[in-house]
């Protein structure tokens, strides 16, 4: 019974999540989709689109769900849906190796699949690989402690698959495994010896990052952007979202906190790993903080994280290592003094009390995540929110295209999104994110240009009026939701108008170029 009302909870919460502008299939989200639906036709590719990174296992699993179920928004977001439940899974059975307590192991499944907001949010969302890291991040926790408990060959095999498939689906998978499999090694430098099986294994299972590198110039190893950051900086970062992925400060919006002093809830953080690490020293002395710490150092490496703003996933493969410090922290229940009134006949069972607690701890996580999630609904019903949060009036837009008869648009980035929820009625290529070339020809060879542009984004829809109005373009123009769409009778290309394409600095206005 409790394990039901512990599944309906989380379920709710994700019910929630798609009853509101956060459950509309963003970018990258409708990218899976276009590109699950490439695999079904036999265009079967080795990373996301357009990129020499995040390799495309999850994307296969979205289009195994595709060829059973059909192809919908809904059947995208079971993918990463079922992922969290494989990935919480994994981290009960590790939390009954390493926390302490019975309750505290019972509660683990619970804050996996309750908590934060925004892991939550995050399983709702198809984006090509994080759901994946996550389920590699939960089994390398698992497999390290069952080789500190008994190494077997079974298990160092499985090492290394994970981490092939980790290399080649995101370097994040990495970031738990590296500080986890040092703590190993320190605990066990004999397993050093079982270099050999693990190298193997990893070269079966990242087969497909290794192919495509060898045919393409090692595009992989090339070093991301870092925006002009430092390691020093993104580390900052990490620190900065670690609230977020605890639940103590709302996704996207800073201010929004438990605490007023973004420096005491990340304290908040370190004293529950410090003391989670100090409870499980006799199961697994110092794994919980070595993998915080190692996660920190090596996030920093990483440039990429610099460009995704206020979006903390980057953090979600984290959520098995926090889930299993607060779980703890949870101590078996004290009996009541009325489990001792023998006379009075009142006898509370073990059982009973355990029950009740899991219950108060669901409790408290859900009430948690559903603040997190209420001010992150918040944050995309604002004006101009991040276009992951929000996609308003995508779905509207594409409905205008296709009673129009339109069949290509040229967008800045809603290109995947109008491209799958039409069916591909509407091939729709995004300027500042190109992902399929096919589409991006096929919309600039059309005669007839349509624009669908985001009304804030580097004012670029502001940039195409006045550049139409300047000639004398003939245009018909519509204002849905966050889009401003624009049906020509010529065709006119981003750089014509002079669009902005990508990041970059932003050229003046056409009216402005005397």
């Amino acid at each position: 019974m409790v394990a039901a009302l512990v599944v309906l909870a989380g379920l709710g919460l994700r019910a929630y999540v798609w009853s509101t502008a956060l459950g509309e299939p963003d970018l990258d989200e409708a990218t899976v989709g276009v590109q699950a639906e490439a695999f079904l036709d036999g265009d079967v590719a080795v990373f996301f689109p357009n990129q020499a990174y995040g390799g495309t296992l999850e994307t296969g699993l979205v289009a195994v769900a595709f060829a059973v179920l059909g192809t919908s928004t809904f059947v995208l977001k079971l993918v990463p849906v079922a992922l969290a439940v494989a990935a919480t899974a994994l981290t009960w059975r590790a939390a009954r190796r390493v926390v302490p307590s019975r309750l505290g192991q019972w509660c683990v499944p619970a804050l996996m699949w309750c908590w934060p907001a925004s892991a939550v949010l995050f399983s709702t969302k198809e984006r090509g690989f994080y759901g994946v890291a996550l389920v590699l991040a939960a089994a390398i926790v698992l497999l390290v402690l069952r080789l500190d408990a008994e190494p077997t060959a079974r298990d160092i095999v499985l090492v290394g698959l994970c981490l092939g498939l980790g290399w080649w689906t995101t370097p994040l998978s990495l970031l738990v495994a590296v500080p986890a499999l040092a703590w190993l090694i320190a605990r066990h430098p004999a397993l050093v010896r079982a270099t050999r099986p693990v190298a193997l294994a990893a070269l079966a299972a990242g087969l497909p990052w290794i192919l495509h590198n060898v045919t393409h110039g090692f595009s992989s190893l090339e070093a991301p952007s870092g925006f002009g950051t430092s390691w020093a900086d993104r580390t900052g970062d990490f620190l900065d979202k670690l609230p977020i992925v605890a639940g103590l400060e709302t996704p996207w919006d800073p201010d929004r906190r438990l605490l007023p002093w973004s420096l005491a809830l990340q304290a908040v953080v370190v004293v529950v790993v410090v003391v989670a690490t100090l409870r499980t020293r006799r199961r697994a002395p110092g794994l919980l903080a070595t993998i915080l710490v190692g996660y920190g150092v090596l996030y920093g490496l990483n440039g990429l994280v610099a460009g995704v703003g206020g979006d903390p996933r980057y953090l979600y493969p984290l959520l098995p290592v926090l889930a299993l410090s607060v779980g703890s922290l949870i101590p078996d229940p004290v009996p009541a003094a009325s489990d001792h009134l023998v006379g009075a006949g009142i006898v509370v069972a073990d059982e009973d009390r355990d029950l009740r607690m899991l219950l108060a701890v669901t409790a408290a996580a859900v009430g948690l995540t559903v603040w997190g999630l209420v001010g992150t609904r918040a944050v995309a019903s604002a004006p101009d929110p991040d276009s992951f949060l929000s996609s308003d009036g995508i779905e509207g837009v594409t409905d205008l295209l296709e009673d129009r008869g339109v069949g290509t648009a040229i967008t800045d980035v809603s290109g995947m999104q109008i491209t799958f929820l039409s069916d591909r009625r509407v091939e729709a290529s995004s300027f500042v994110v190109p992902r399929v070339p096919a589409v991006e020809r096929g919309a600039r060879a059309d005669p007839t240009s349509t624009y669908v542009l985001d009304a804030d984004l580097y004012g670029n829809a502001d940039r195409l009026d006045a550049w139409l109005t300047a000639r004398g373009v003939a245009a018909e123009r519509h204002r849905i939701g966050r889009w401003r769409v624009f049906l020509l009778d010529q065709r006119v290309l981003p750089e014509d108008a002079g669009l902005l394409e990508a990041f970059g600095p932003v050229p003046p206005l056409p009216a402005e170029r005397r």
